[in-house]
């Protein structure tokens, strides 16, 4: 009896996390479903990069992440686009203009959790960068992790 409960809550398991996408790199990038002024899958991006930060506008380690991201990006502002993405309504874009500064960014609103769901997120905030012409991921991680040089290594591709 044991291991038919031990089989099953496995089965179970296995179902929940198939539609799950793991993001791994150099591959492409899971479907992205979301609100925003680059169009619904960020295609009327011109730039050569898209740089993904998923956030939640009341979170503090979010409000690090969008920081260090604006600080870091304001080298690359010609070669790769920052869209944040969030499941929040509308009403949060004055608090995140206020932690961007001056950097320009794109807000997508993901509100049926499609993208987050597809690029299997569960906890914000979380970075993306790829490359726009192939949708390939370029690297993936903690803000925190990543540096200017790392930024510069991608974009000089």
């Amino acid at each position: 009896m044991k291991r038919l409960l031990l089989i099953l809550a496995l089965a179970v398991a296995t179902a929940v996390n198939a539609d799950a996408q793991s993001i791994r790199l150099g591959e492409r990038i899971p479907k992205i479903d979301v609100d925003s002024p680059l169009g619904n899958e960020l295609e009327l991006s011109a730039k050569g990069y898209i740089c993904l930060l998923f956030i939640h506008s009341e979170s503090e380690p979010c409000h690090v992440a969008m920081r260090e991201l604006a600080n870091l990006s304001t080298n690359l502002a010609e070669e790769m686009e920052i869209v944040l993405i969030t499941a929040e309504v509308q009403s949060c874009d004055d608090a995140i203009a206020t932690l961007m500064g001056d950097v320009k960014y794109t807000l997508a609103y993901d509100l049926d959790h499609r993208t987050f769901k597809s690029f299997g997120i569960n906890y914000v905030p979380f970075c993306v960068v790829y490359d726009t012409k192939h949708k390939r991921t370029e690297w993936f991680g903690a803000v925190q992790q990543l540096t200017a040089s790392t930024l510069n290594r991608i974009t000089d591709k």
